[in-house]
């Protein structure tokens, strides 16, 4: 197998998509299944748009049939014109971060484990891909996306109000008042920032869940009357200790 092209590498160095397998997934399920995987340490790969491609070699003469493979159920073919929107998620891609399946259903059925009620803050760590495939003799390609799991616990303390009401000028110059039951970075409203907030809000943003207008208005990390990306990310690197503060001073 060999790396074709990198898009978060290219565009968003330091990042880099180790690839390596084929591995074998679990013999006492089915000994013919395999699957490629492609990490990326430190980086949230999971909803970034970037592109990854790959190419495994055969023997010469070999022609590889995918249609029993596991990711290849589901894939939409695009048109000819590039991300035309023709493009769809597979859930047979998997994602795992730091070795737990948070993205995806393996072949076996196995699904990710719902998270919103975790209490314990971690740090972000590895984000991986993983493809599968029933032919014996290699793997297929994969288009990937992830999410960031966390490992240390953090005492840092969010922006929140302390009257009836606060008047603050966010980033963008206009002026909002905020209720004073509004912790920034809280997205699931149990009182505490941790990383049940970062999943939350990372659906959210992937359109996946709605949130109520109190949790837009906690979801509002950077202060810019938006919840998108840019949001997550800042969630992100208060659970990392890279800010200490999140909301109007963000």
């Amino acid at each position: 197998i060999s790396e074709l092209y990198d898009q978060a590498s290219t565009e968003a160095a330091p990042a880099d998509g180790v690839l390596s397998g084929p591995y074998q997934y679990d013999a006492s399920y089915d000994p013919d299944i395999y699957y490629v995987e492609v990490k990326w340490d430190g980086y949230k790969i999971a909803n970034s748009n970037k592109k990854y491609q790959f190419a495994i070699g055969l023997y010469y003469g070999d022609n590889w049939d995918p249609s029993n493979d596991w990711s290849y159920e589901g894939i939409a073919k695009a048109t000819d014109t590039y991300q035309d929107g023709s493009e769809k998620r597979n859930d047979h891609i998997c994602v795992y971060s730091d070795g737990v399946l948070v993205g995806g259903v393996e072949p076996n059925g196995k699904k990710p484990e719902q998270t919103e009620e975790t209490t314990t803050t971690t740090t972000p760590t590895t984000t991986t891909a993983q493809m599968t495939t029933t032919t014996t003799t290699s793997a297929s390609t994969v288009s990937t996306e992830e999410t960031t799991d966390s490992s240390a616990e953090t005492t840092q303390t969010a922006a929140t109000t302390t009257t009836a009401t606060t008047t603050a000028t966010s980033g963008n110059g206009k002026t909002t008042e905020t209720p004073a039951d509004v912790l920034y970075g809280d997205v699931n409203l149990d009182g505490d920032v941790d990383l049940a907030d970062a999943v939350l809000l990372n659906k959210a943003v992937a359109g996946a869940v709605e949130l109520s207008d109190l949790q837009k208005l906690c979801a509002d990390c950077k202060y810019d009357q938006v919840t998108d990306a840019n949001d997550s990310m800042e969630l992100l690197r208060f659970l990392v200790h890279l800010t200490n503060r999140l909301g109007p001073s963000a």
